[in-house]
C-alpha cells in the first residue's frame, strides 16, 4: 500500500454481521486507530436515545454524532489511519427504514469527512443470529437486532448506498480483513 496521507476506513453493515470484530483487526493489521460511533458524549447518551422510540429524534442525534466524530476522525487523520466501526451510511439505511425521510438532505453536502473506502459487511440471517447471541455485552439496540425482518428491510437499504460489499457468512474475522485489505490495494 502506498498512499501519500493516511486512509479512512468506514466497516458498515447490519447488527451480527463482524463489525467490531473485522473493523478492530483491521485497524491492528494496519497499524491504524480504531475507532468507533457513536463516540465521546454521544456514548455515554445513546442508551437513552435508543430506548426513547423517536426515530427523528433518533436519527437527529446520530447525524449530530457524526459530525462530532469527523472532527476527531479528521485531527486523527493527521498522524495515522482511522478505521471506523459504523459512520454515515449505517446512519442513512437504519433511518431510510425506520421510515424517517431523508430526500430533503444531500449528505455530500454537509460538513462531513467522507470515507476513502466504505465497506457494507453483511452475513445470512443464521450467522448473524448466532453471532449476535455469543455477545457478552447488552446493545440499547437490542429491540432492533432481534427484529430480523427489520435487519433484512435494513440490509436492502445497504445495497442502494454507494458502498463495497462483502459477504463474511463463511469467512472468518482474518479472511474478511484480507478481502478489505485487497480491496484497499487495488
Amino acid at each position: 500500500m502506498n498512499y501519500d496521507r493516511h486512509l479512512f476506513i468506514a466497516i458498515e453493515g447490519v447488527d451480527g454481521v463482524g463489525k467490531t470484530t473485522c473493523a478492530k483487526m483491521l485497524a491492528k493489521k494496519l497499524t491504524a486507530r480504531y475507532y468507533k460511533t457513536p463516540s465521546g458524549i454521544f456514548e455515554k447518551v445513546r442508551i437513552k436515545i435508543d430506548t426513547l422510540g423517536d426515530y427523528q429524534l433518533r436519527f437527529f442525534f446520530y447525524l449530530t454524532s457524526l459530525f462530532y466524530a469527523a472532527s476527531e476522525i479528521k485531527e486523527l487523520l493527521s498522524g495515522q489511519s482511522v478505521v471506523c466501526d459504523r459512520y454515515v451510511y449505517s446512519t442513512i439505511a437504519y433511518h431510510k427504514t425506520l421510515g424517517i425521510d431523508l430526500s430533503y438532505i444531500d449528505f455530500g453536502k454537509l460538513p462531513l469527512l467522507l470515507p476513502d473506502f466504505a465497506i457494507y459487511l453483511w452475513a445470512n440471517e443464521k450467522t448473524c443470529i448466532q453471532r449476535i447471541l455469543g455477545r457478552d455485552s447488552y446493545s440499547s439496540d437490542e429491540s432492533l437486532e432481534k427484529n430480523r425482518e427489520l435487519q433484512q428491510r435494513i440490509h436492502q437499504e445497504f445495497l442502494n448506498l454507494p458502498i463495497i460489499f462483502i459477504d463474511t457468512s463463511s469467512l472468518s474475522p482474518k479472511e474478511v480483513c484480507e478481502k478489505i485489505l485487497e480491496v484497499i490495494i487495488h
